[in-house]
């Protein structure tokens, strides 16, 4: 047994429209979901033949109550994708700071973001004091550290820069 709490707002997309998103997900996942309205979250994979789908189920329900449309994170299900969640919290001292950041990270008009999503082929979600990265690992930690030196003060230009060169190396160019 799993169990995690997903914020309140986010349960109705995780249970979808007459329960379609959480059956999808118990058969996808190999697992079962119950979930209540304040956001709590049981996964049962005891019945699960494969323990690592039954793994990834945790990270599929975290991705949904992170932001992303349940089709992003059913992309979950293959073995090469991952999530990756910067608490930006943890990293910076106060709401305002947080604020100022996520206002980076998305760019004006959403510009930044759209970019960083299509250059590493990534999805991003700015939810809460979260930012979250799905897609393949490579590619999601490419992202990551860029992400980290936006948040660290590096300009928008430098970032690109850092992640046309990560994707030149693992091209092995």
């Amino acid at each position: 047994m799993n169990y995690l709490k997903i914020p309140t707002e986010r349960v109705a997309v995780l249970i979808g429209k007459d329960g379609f998103t959480k059956r999808k997900l118990e058969k996808l996942f190999g697992i079962k979901l119950k979930v209540d309205r304040d956001g709590q979250v049981e996964i049962d994979s005891s019945n699960s033949k494969d323990t690592f789908k039954a793994y990834k189920a945790r990270d599929a329900v975290r991705a949904i109550g992170r932001g992303f449309a349940p089709v992003k994170a059913f992309e979950l299900v293959r073995d090469d994708a991952i999530l990756e969640v910067i608490d930006l919290d943890e990293v910076l001292q106060n709401e305002k700071a947080v604020k100022r950041q996520k206002s980076r990270i998305i760019g004006r008009d959403g510009r930044a973001r759209e970019t960083l999503e299509k250059t590493l082929g990534i999805s991003i979600s700015v939810y809460g004091d979260t930012v979250s990265l799905l897609g393949q690992e490579a590619d999601v930690q490419i992202g990551q550290e860029a992400i980290e030196k936006l948040i660290r003060g590096s300009m928008h230009s430098t970032m690109f820069r850092l992640i046309e060169k990560r994707k030149q190396e693992s091209r092995g160019w």
